[in-house]
């Protein structure tokens, strides 16, 4: 009777076990399928954050290249454009198909925006191409864009509301079914001791693993983060560039423009017309100088900066620098010296990128000196240097260190000179106290035969 009741009892506790265990299974079953379908939601609602985002990027990618067009009128420019183009019709195609309950309402209605965005886009970009640049310009100050712009990120911002508050229903649908799975375990842990210890290692291994999965996910948010922080300091920095831009030009083109109506109305003023002659010269080439900075610094930001090198005399390049700068210190009125106590040394350099550096450093010298003021100009030899300082009495460096410019020549000298080994830095005591800029480069080590070929690199050069 007891061994047949012992006996009772065990198939009763087996029967309760393999019961539970049943029971388990099909709970864990149901809650890992559960917390499987909400975790795809939670990844699918990222992956529409994340199209949501780059389809605002690139709105404001396309708009960025449509405005550099219509300053320049460079097809160059327009290459962001057509990227951003392919890039929303690519993002919203993914968005229709990932997103189904977006294919009306907001969605449409983004839709319609992006659509009209990108026409009032192209009628500029067409405009300009015609060579209808104050049309085009008519269009983007009526305002019309901007304010497409604005209802855009409204409806991106209301999509992305909706998709958040999905992604927090989903968060919390995938903690609840975690939660259960969790009592479920506990349960199998009272029913049977090693259905506990077999859960228990399959939990541990399930709970190590998504703390790795929540690690990853959180270091891919904060690289999103980070990502989209540069982008947005990214996009500011263009729009300060495109504003800079628009005013080195008009400076030099409102001269040229205002001696131009000047001539017209006294053509026959010959000392007038020689000085509206050397006035609109000086502006051609600070243009061209400009648009030569804009390549150079294009090339250098792709890497395709390339030197020519080759022994090289320093007193030889400063002294012709000096010579091609001296006429424009002169008009003036700015004193200009030497001091080339290292006239012979040599480096190994590209002669006419390091003549670059040294006339971009001399001529922002004389710019920003006013009439009186001196700009002095020194070549020394140090044991493990040539230095070239280019020391004025103008206006000095004030402590937000900046003078309005591009400053795109000082960031392709910085550029050069790092390419041939050495470096390049700024000193000033201040505003209205001047400045100073010195050029540190390796010396050439030369050995037989070196001079000669110096000589005839000059002589090329």
């Amino acid at each position: 009777m007891g061994r047949r009741s012992v006996s009772g009892s065990v198939r009763v506790l087996i029967g309760i076990v393999f019961a539970a265990l049943i029971a388990d299974a099909w709970l864990a079953y149901r809650n890992i399928n559960a917390l499987l379908s909400e975790e795809r939601n939670i990844s699918a609602s990222y992956i529409r954050l994340n199209a949501l985002q780059r389809t605002l990027t690139a709105i404001t990618d396309a708009e960025t290249g449509q405005r550099g067009f219509l300053l320049t009128g460079d097809e160059e420019y327009l290459a962001p454009y057509d990227e951003a183009r392919k890039a929303i019709e690519t993002d919203l195609r993914a968005l229709r198909q990932m997103w189904p309950d977006a294919a009306g309402g907001d969605f449409d209605a983004l839709d319609r925006l992006v659509q009209s965005k990108l026409g009032e886009l192209q009628r500029t970009i067409a405009l300009r191409r015609e060579g209808r640049l104050t049309a085009a310009e008519a269009i983007v100050r009526r305002g019309q864009g901007k304010a497409q712009m604005e209802t855009i990120r409204a409806v991106v911002d209301t999509l992305r509301s909706d998709e958040q508050a999905h992604l927090t229903r989903s968060t919390l649908k995938s903690a609840s079914a975690r939660e259960t799975a969790f009592v479920t375990a506990a349960f199998a842990t009272s029913v049977a001791f090693v259905a506990v210890l077999l859960c228990l290692r399959l939990l541990r291994h399930d709970l190590e693993q998504r703390s790795r999965l929540a690690e990853e996910r959180a270091e891919l948010l904060r690289r999103e983060q980070h990502a989209r922080t540069q982008a947005e300091a990214a996009n500011r920095l263009k729009d300060d560039f495109l504003a800079a831009l628009s005013h080195e030009l008009r400076n030099p083109l409102h001269a040229v423009v205002g001696w131009l109506q000047i001539l017209r109305q006294r053509p026959d003023d010959l000392a007038l017309r020689a000085r509206a002659m050397e006035t609109v010269e000086r502006n051609a080439r600070a243009l061209q100088r400009m648009i030569e900075d804009l390549l150079d610094a294009s090339r250098a930001s792709r890497g395709k900066l390339e030197l020519d090198l080759a022994p090289t005399a320093i007193g030889t390049l400063v002294t012709s620098v000096l010579e091609t700068v001296r006429p424009s210190a002169a008009s003036k009125g700015v004193e200009l010296t030497e001091h080339l106590a290292a006239a012979g040394a040599v480096v190994n350099g590209d002669y006419d990128r390091l003549a670059q550096v040294a006339i971009n450093l001399v001529s922002n010298a004389i710019k920003f000196t006013p009439e009186g003021g001196r700009v002095d100009v020194s070549l020394a030899q140090e044991p493990d240097a040539v230095v070239i300082r280019v020391k004025d009495t103008g206006r000095g460096i004030s402590a937000a260190g900046t003078d309005g410019g591009l400053g795109l020549g000082l960031s392709i000298a910085k550029q050069i000179v790092e390419l041939h080994g050495g470096t390049i830095a700024a000193t000033s005591d201040g505003a209205g106290r001047g400045a100073s800029f010195i050029v540190r480069l390796p010396p050439a080590r030369l050995g037989a035969g070196s001079e000669a070929d110096v000589l005839a690199h000059d002589a090329r050069s």
